[in-house]
């Protein structure tokens, strides 16, 4: 089907046409905060709000989806409303959980405060945060979310209804693969250095692994960030830093690994875990609303409720070389049904919703 896809850029604002995807990049004035590697919101990105209406008047949208706060979304979500009557109805996507980030965001600045102070003053943050982000939702017509979890809280917040929408993968790219048995473990991780990530785990793991275990480990750490000086610093001589890797380099790196670590507390769903499973690597991880998902304990990995419990989990998949190639067994037939047409076949239910009933059959017609 015909697809506008509008999205930032570092160089100039330019609109082109490959097959059936019309892409319109929008570049960031001076005026731009940055916010993450790589990501940066535009103070004046209104400036762009005519020249965007214009295309998107000229592209007929039956459809507008959003895919979070973002300074774009939040002027394409306004202009979806100002657009050709009937105006398309538009659907809010929840990737990130961002008000966990701004209360660890916050936590370093909190630290001249008492820890229960500080405990208070973030979770005042984490439920500002929640609630300015939830008004922006309530201007869609369906939200999607990746976890049941999230999408309850919106749903009641927002007044609004909502569909679970779950994350795919390419199981042809990231698939298991043979290795050279050097008597080495690794432990991977792959992801953005940061510390909403809860990076810093990984020298807790590094720490609390058995002597008899640590000579015979490896970490392999994928991703970039603040943090990762710090864990050059403190994980063990040897450890691997690759910095961003993507596409058949990615998936080299995975298949390196023999256990990933997911330590994240604050992850919607984490597509790296399934990218990992996909590659027949088990996961451990915390259980918290993503990873729950997918880490199912003993099938394809452990998720964890306590740091000790992580640690210890990790520990025994790396002593029972049974357990891990069960596990990893498990873990690449959990990602096989994970499939992308399945998890598009959904969203596009969801659109079918919201459309007249013609319209809705000729539209997934097309799409089939």
């Amino acid at each position: 089907m015909p697809f506008l896809l509008i999205r930032p850029t570092h160089g100039e604002s330019r609109v082109f046409t490959e097959g059936s995807i019309t892409t319109v990049e929008v570049a960031k004035s001076a005026l731009s905060i940055p916010l993450d590697m790589g990501l940066r919101f535009d103070l004046l990105v209104w400036r762009q709000a005519d020249w965007l209406r214009e295309q998107m008047n000229a592209f007929h949208p039956d459809i507008v989806h959003i895919t979070g706060p973002g300074d774009i979304g939040m002027v394409c979500a306004r202009l979806s409303h100002t657009l050709r009557v009937p105006k398309p109805p538009l659907v809010g996507a929840w990737h990130t959980n961002v008000h966990q980030y701004a209360r660890m965001r916050a936590h370093g600045l909190l630290n001249f405060l008492p820890a229960s102070m500080a405990d208070g003053v973030g979770a005042k943050i984490e439920r500002a945060t929640f609630l300015l982000t939830a008004r922006f939702y309530r201007t869609a017509r369906l939200i999607l979310a990746p976890n049941q979890d999230i999408l309850d809280h919106l749903t009641r917040q927002t007044g609004k209804p909502g569909q679970i929408m779950l994350h795919g993968v390419d199981s042809e790219r990231f698939a298991p693969r043979s290795r050279t048995a050097d008597g080495v473990l690794t432990l991977g991780y792959a992801g953005r250095l940061t510390a909403e990530k809860n990076v810093r785990f990984l020298a807790e793991v590094a720490r609390g692994l058995p002597v008899d275990v640590r000579g015979r480990v490896r970490f392999l750490v994928v991703g970039d960030g603040a943090q990762r000086g710090w864990l050059a610093r403190t994980l063990p001589k040897g450890t691997v830093f690759t910095g961003m890797l993507a596409g058949e380099e990615l998936a080299k790196a995975y298949a390196q690994m023999d256990v990933f670590l997911f330590p994240s507390l604050s992850d919607t769903f984490g597509l790296v875990v399934l990218e990992a499973m996909s590659s027949g690597v088990p996961v451990v991880s915390f259980k918290v609303c993503g990873p729950n998902n997918v880490v199912e304990d003993g099938v394809n990995g452990f998720a964890a409720t306590t740091p000790a419990e992580f640690i210890s989990s990790v520990t025994r998949i790396l002593k029972a070389d049974d357990l891990r190639q069960s596990l990893s067994a498990g873990a690449r037939k959990s990602a096989l049904r994970h499939s992308w047409d399945s998890v598009f076949a959904s969203v596009y239910e969801a659109y079918g919703s919201l459309l007249p009933a013609a319209e809705s059959q000729r539209s997934l017609a097309q799409a089939i």
